[in-house]
């Protein structure tokens, strides 16, 4: 009777929680009823493991945290653990590290499903912040990575002393001024709202872009000329190019 009992207990409060987290179960069977074109995914636990293994994620993690400097918003980055166990869901097997945002794992999932020639590809993330997801970029075989950022919560030098411990140059963190000459094919906006982008950049609108990875928090249900084809429920929309 108790353990019958504790596991209600448990059942409401992970009902609760992902209800909190946008993985209510009943509204995600609502929009695959109403939207019955959207690919609904779930990470596959074994093929993230393998791409991104828990010790070059701890090597990653430590990256960041000794590349930061005094100046940089260093509560922002402490923070990063509190962010991965409250506010996104990961399914048991894939460790939330700090290195990378849930949504950014979701992100990494797709381009090793759904991409075949990541060398014919052009990246951009933004924002990228210190850099890590165009780490595990490069290591899926994307050679052509960008990366922007308002530089907000931490300085563009450190950004660039991290990721040359990686053997990635400066020139992959472009200026404002150069996203639209950039033949964009692949859009990352994680950890920002996609709403606020669309209002704050046209980088988006470029002809060159197929597809648009948004973290699922903070995107507009439609995105004019794009199609919502596939939702990481609670983590990321990826929207494709349809004109």
């Amino acid at each position: 009777m108790r353990t019958a009992t504790r596991l209600v207990r448990t059942t409401l409060t992970r009902a609760r929680f992902e209800a909190t987290l946008m993985l209510d179960p009943v509204r995600n069977l609502v929009d695959r009823a109403r939207h019955p074109d959207v690919a609904y995914r779930r990470l596959d636990v074994q093929r993230i493991n393998r791409l991104a293994p828990v010790p070059r994620r701890a090597a990653v993690a430590g990256a960041i945290r000794e590349s930061l400097a005094e100046s940089d918003n260093l509560d922002y980055f402490r923070n990063l653990s509190w962010y991965n166990w409250c506010h996104r869901h990961l399914p048991r097997g894939v460790p939330a590290l700090d290195d990378l945002y849930p949504p950014n794992v979701a992100a990494l999932d797709f381009l090793a499903h759904h991409i075949t020639d990541p060398q014919r590809e052009v990246l951009l993330d933004f924002p990228c912040g210190i850099g890590a997801l165009l780490v595990y970029a490069r290591d899926l075989g994307f050679t052509r990575i960008y990366g922007y950022d308002n530089w907000k919560y931490l300085t563009r030098t450190t950004a660039e002393r991290f990721l040359q411990r990686f053997d990635l140059g400066p020139s992959v963190l472009v200026a404002r001024q150069e996203l639209e000459s950039l033949p964009v094919t692949i859009l990352t906006c994680i950890g920002f709202p996609l709403a606020m982008l669309v209002e704050s950049s046209a980088v988006w609108a470029t002809p060159s872009v197929r597809y648009l990875l948004a973290d699922r928090n903070g995107r507009p249900a439609a995105l004019p000329g794009f199609r919502r084809a596939i939702e990481y429920p609670g983590l990321l929309t990826v929207f494709e190019r349809t004109a």
